[in-house]
């Protein structure tokens, strides 16, 4: 959990540190709250939503793998082929797909002027003042390569901290110490008949 909020940490402030982004910050002015849909819109919500979902899908991989799955071909299949729509969506320019989401796209003219492409379906306008939130293909690469980062890291701490040698080490000293407070005697003086009673916690 720590791990995964440190990137979100370090995904923005990446994004902050960017000149195309400065001067574009979001307005919550600019959206009536009924019109919730697009509230991704914003370049802070995109690299936060990529994130998570990057996060969501190495932590499945994480749990799934790291307790025999790789053994599963549909949990592999599964985790390829999610792999590969979030990279469209982190690397692509805008297309079908990532315009269905609101990521890295835009307005219809917008996309028809700046980028040149021509969506064939209806595009509600973006909220945003510049009318897209689609990142330069520099700041995706390295958005894409923070993901993977962190995916290896959360590989990392589940195999060699928690399942690996420090994890056992914690696991038996709580044993160990639990036991040890099984075996405490405890001495007890009743105020009536001074008799002292012995019992175990």
């Amino acid at each position: 959990m720590l791990v995964n909020l440190l990137f979100h940490v370090i995904g923005l402030v990446y994004l902050y540190s960017q000149s195309f982004f400065r001067c574009h910050e979001w307005d919550a002015t600019a959206l009536a709250v009924s019109d919730w849909w697009l509230l991704g819109d914003a370049f802070e919500m995109e690299v936060v939503v990529l994130i998570a979902t990057w996060q969501y899908v190495g932590s499945g991989a994480v749990f799934g793998l790291s307790r025999g799955g790789w053994r599963n071909k549909y949990l592999i299949l599964n985790l390829i082929g999610l792999a590969i729509i979030l990279s469209i969506l982190t690397l692509a320019p805008p297309n079908p797909l990532s315009c269905l989401i609101r990521i890295n796209c835009g307005s219809s003219s917008i996309l028809q002027r700046d980028f040149g492409f021509t969506p064939w379906f209806k595009i509600d306008d973006y909220s945003s003042p510049i009318g897209h939130n689609v990142m330069p293909l520099y700041f995706r690469l390295g958005l894409w390569a923070i993901c993977l980062c962190n995916m290896i890291v959360t590989w990392t701490i589940e195999q060699k901290i928690l399942r690996g040698r420090i994890g056992r080490y914690i696991v038996d000293w709580w044993k160990s110490n639990q036991e040890k407070k099984k075996d405490i005697t405890t001495m007890y003086e009743h105020p009536d008949n001074k008799k002292v009673i012995k019992f175990q916690l």
